[in-house]
C-alpha cells in the first residue's frame, strides 16, 4: 500500500458560535477559531501479508434439528514502510537511531521498538454456530438461535497504524493555529511554512500505536 498524502495537506479551518453567535456567521467575518494544516514528507511504502482459511459444516442431527458450525482462522503481519519512517512511544527512553529525537520517541532499529506497528504476528480464530429446530415436526414453525465472535481489522474505523504511519516526526509534522484574530487570508502571515526542516519540534503531539493492542471483536448472539 503506497500512500502519497497525510493529515490536512490543504489545510483547514474551523469556525463555531464565537466570536460570533453563529457559525456561518463567523466565517463571513473571517474569523475561525483553529486552522490546521500537516506537511513534510507523506509519501509511505506500507507492506504485510494478510492468510486466512475458512471452513464450515451442517450437520442434520435429527429430521427436525440442524447444527449449523464454522471457523475462520487469520494471520496478520506487521505492517512496516519500506523506509522505516515509522516511530513509538516509549516514556524516557532516548533514541539511538535518531539522538535529535526527544526522549520517548523511537524508531525502527532502537531496543524494543519493532519495525512494524506491532512486535508479533495477530492471529485471530473467528467461529460461529447456529441451529434450526422444528419443534413439532410440521415446517410450519422453525425456531432458530446462533452465536459467533468476529475480529474486525486495525485499517478500518479509524485506521490507526495508517494513520500513524504518515504521521511519523520529523518527517510530517502538523501545526495549529488558534483564533479568533486569525490571517484567514493567510494563516502564516507571511512566513515560510516550517514543513521543510523536518526537525523535531516541541512542543509536539505523537501520534503513534501501541505495539501491545488488541484487534477489535464482536460478538453476536441471535435466538429467533
Amino acid at each position: 500500500m503506497n500512500l502519497l498524502f497525510g493529515i490536512a495537506t490543504n489545510g483547514f479551518f474551523v469556525f463555531t458560535p464565537f466570536p460570533l453567535s453563529d457559525c456561518f456567521a463567523s466565517f463571513l467575518i473571517g474569523q475561525p477559531v483553529v486552522f490546521f494544516q500537516g506537511g513534510g514528507q507523506f509519501d509511505r511504502g506500507l507492506r504485510n501479508i494478510m492468510g486466512a482459511g475458512y471452513a464450515q459444516g451442517e450437520w442434520r442431527i435429527t429430521p427436525r434439528l440442524t447444527l449449523n458450525y464454522g471457523l475462520r482462522y487469520e494471520v496478520n503481519t506487521p505492517y512496516v514502510d519500506i523506509r522505516d519512517r515509522m516511530n513509538g512511544w516509549a516514556p524516557g527512553r532516548q533514541s539511538k537511531v535518531f539522538q535529535s529525537a526527544p526522549a520517548g520517541l523511537p524508531f525502527p532499529g532502537d531496543r524494543g521498538m519493532a519495525r512494524g506497528h506491532r512486535a508479533e504476528l495477530l492471529q485471530k480464530l473467528h467461529g460461529g454456530v447456529g441451529i434450526a429446530w422444528d419443534p413439532a415436526g410440521s415446517d410450519r414453525t422453525t425456531v432458530r438461535a446462533g452465536y459467533g465472535i468476529f475480529y474486525d481489522s486495525f485499517t478500518k474505523a479509524v485506521g490507526g497504524p495508517l494513520q500513524a504511519a504518515v504521521s511519523a516526526l520529523p518527517w510530517t509534522e502538523a501545526l495549529q493555529f488558534p483564533g479568533p484574530g486569525l490571517n484567514f487570508a493567510d494563516p502564516y502571515d507571511g512566513q515560510a511554512q516550517p514543513f521543510a526542516s523536518q526537525t523535531f519540534v516541541k512542543p509536539a503531539a505523537i501520534l503513534t500505536v501501541d505495539q501491545l493492542m488488541r484487534p477489535p471483536y464482536a460478538k453476536l448472539e441471535l435466538v429467533d
